[in-house]
């Protein structure tokens, strides 16, 4: 049973109302209901929209529940149809085209991530996700490849997570994302915030920056005494 289905079955249940009367509420029949809330079937997107209004859901809950039902259909069979599959490549083939116009950009053979892309001295995996299906398998695989990089420990690794657009249910996963330091942004948004090269430590200089060099009025007055001191020595027979 995927997240969708717990989450209608749950708002059924805890609703007030009986299965039959849901049933005629959201225009289905109560076969067709049993099959939803036992996961055998997806509702229709115009479906989803009754239990919505029925339910008298907050937009920011409705648009999740939107975009779940999205990721169950695009996790069905139908995520194997050619046209999906070339859409993403479509997306993927477009990404990168635009990296090698901004900085030096690579493809990594094993998939994970799908490029790195090298600017002001920072080392970024990019993951051309076009539409996140499935956040927690996504975030299981960039752990994964921070610890293939040896990078766990690294709060300044940073991954990005390049989507078609954006939409309101990604808002909760961004949150989620922020503490493992990964970006979700269409490809145009992460590039106009992309930082500049910062420095590990505060207190030393930029990496492949050199030091100040020390002021001459300080070299002086280390090795030379101030002007207003003078020393003698007086010998006596």
């Amino acid at each position: 049973m995927s997240q969708l289905h717990e989450i209608l079955l749950d708002a059924v249940e805890t609703s007030g109302m009986s299965k039959t009367a849901f049933a005629s509420a959201v225009g289905l029949s109560r076969t067709s209901l049993f099959h939803i809330l036992r996961g055998t079937s997806l509702p229709k997107r115009g479906t989803l929209d009754n239990f919505i209004k029925v339910l008298k859901l907050e937009a920011s809950i409705a648009g999740e529940w939107i975009h779940l039902l999205e990721t169950a259909r695009l996790n069905t069979i139908e995520s194997s149809r050619k046209e999906v599959r070339s859409a993403r490549q479509l997306f993927k083939s477009s990404t990168f085209s635009a990296l090698q116009q901004e900085g030096e950009s690579e493809l990594d053979a094993s998939g994970l991530p799908d490029f790195w892309f090298n600017i002001h001295s920072l080392r970024i995996p990019i993951i051309a996700e076009m539409k996140i299906v499935d956040p927690y398998n996504l975030l299981g695989r960039i752990q994964l490849l921070r610890a293939q990089q040896g990078e766990l420990r690294n709060n300044r690794w940073k991954t990005w997570v390049c989507v078609s657009e954006m939409e309101p249910a990604y808002d909760k996963y961004i949150a989620d994302f922020q503490p493992f330091q990964i970006q979700v942004g269409t490809l145009d948004h992460l590039l106009a915030n992309l930082p500049e090269a910062e420095s590990s430590d505060p207190q030393e200089p930029a990496q492949g920056t050199a030091p100040e060099p020390i002021q001459e009025e300080k070299k002086k007055s280390i090795e030379e005494p101030e002007e207003d001191h003078f020393s003698f020595s007086i010998e006596c027979d």
